[in-house]
């Protein structure tokens, strides 16, 4: 029977009408004891789907995970690249022309070796038209012909709070390649992923969230490489953001966008660009283990190294002087050993003949031994 409407009788029953198959009259008692199955249905219906709403099943969550991450993979992996910032690097002429000159003179004066920099702009153009306005020497850093790792924490510190207290900040990430060609290496797009961690925060809100005000954090930051021959740099950014998984809430993934587009813009900001100043700055805060060769007006100088390069020197003419100790002692140790065990070989086969004559003559005495045994035998 499938219950239209319920109706209370004079005498207190219920009478049930019906679409279809015969209307029914009960007594309350009866009415109750009929309803109460369905009543537990009911409850039982509504705390299971409660439960689904507050604990989701994998199945869901990993559908809603999926839509997530493809609409993030379009946005920072997809062609064209939905967010300008991820890929377009701007940079003035006059940046530029510095970023170049110091990648040629620290190559002149360090012999090729390679220099790590910051591309910096100005705080007060954070929030419009960011581009890179500046570069900055990175402080206390040790640097090679083929590598160019990050610098010390201590360096690094120093070298973001005096750019802080110039009133600008870090846009992004530099480093030149000395006479080499300009491209990122893997232990580039190491640093990279690195140093992302200080780039600029973004927010987006990708789908399925389209239709909410939730948003993500996202990071990223633009580098480039320059030579000395000044090449065309080498430019990519590198780009942090949250993607999820079944067995975790929110997982940190990393990107580099290895084509974007660099944009040099016309704009003067009276930048420091004196090869002298520029020169002092390298010697000053670039660690070679060399006593540099400074070119000026065209004119060779050899500038006294500084106090710092000096005890810098002075400790490795130390370690080195120990280090040659020790080897020269390991190796009177290795002669010794190898006399004792020539030493040692020479006994093992004296030892070894004399061994075999013992058995010899032991072989000899029993078989003359067995002889006697035998003539005594007949006799008796």
């Amino acid at each position: 029977m499938l219950r239209k409407s319920i109706e209370t009788l004079d005498d207190g029953q219920i009478l049930l009408r019906a679409t279809m198959g015969p209307d029914r009259i009960m007594t309350p008692e009866e009415y109750e004891a009929y309803q109460k199955p369905m009543k537990e249905y009911m409850k039982s219906y509504k705390e299971k789907e409660k439960e689904r709403l507050e604990h989701p099943s994998k199945r869901n969550i990993n559908l809603f995970n999926n839509i997530y991450n493809a609409e993030v993979e379009k946005m920072i992996k997809g062609n064209g690249y939905s967010i300008v910032s991820f890929n377009a690097i701007k940079i003035t002429q006059e940046a530029f022309e510095k970023a170049n000159l110091i990648a040629k003179r620290a190559a002149e004066l360090t012999g090729g070796k390679e220099i790590c920099i910051f591309l910096i702009d100005y705080l007060n153009k954070k929030e419009e038209n960011e581009a890179i306005r500046d570069i900055y020497i990175l402080r206390n850093q040790h640097v090679s012909p083929v590598e160019c790792g990050r610098p010390s924490v201590k360096g690094e510190r120093e070298s973001l709070e005096d750019i802080k207290t110039q009133g600008k900040y870090l846009f992004a990430w530099g480093h030149s390649h000395g006479d080499l060609g300009n491209f990122h290496s893997t232990t580039d797009n190491v640093n990279l992923n690195n140093v992302t961690a200080y780039g600029k925060r973004i927010s987006l809100t990708p789908k399925p969230f389209s239709c909410s005000d939730t948003s993500f954090p996202f990071k990223y930051m633009p580098s480039l490489v320059f030579n000395a021959r000044n090449d065309p740099p080498s430019c990519a950014v590198g780009i942090s953001y949250p993607f999820f998984q079944s067995n975790s809430l929110s997982n940190r993934g990393f990107h580099i966008n290895r084509q974007p587009v660099l944009q040099i813009i016309k704009e003067e900001n009276n930048i420091e660009k004196s090869q002298e100043v520029i020169d002092q700055e390298i010697l000053e805060r670039v660690n070679t283990g060399i006593i540099p060769r400074v070119i000026l007006h065209k004119k060779q100088k050899i500038i006294k190294p500084t106090t710092e390069q000096m005890i810098f020197l002075n400790r490795i003419k130390e370690l080195f002087g120990q280090k040659t100790k020790e080897i020269e002692e390991l190796k009177k140790a290795v002669t010794g050993l190898g006399n004792k065990y020539s030493l040692l070989e020479k006994d093992y086969y004296s030892m070894k003949e004399e061994n075999s004559a013992l058995q010899s003559r032991c072989s000899n005495l029993e078989a003359r031994v067995k002889t006697l045994e035998g003539i005594l035998s007949v006799e008796n």
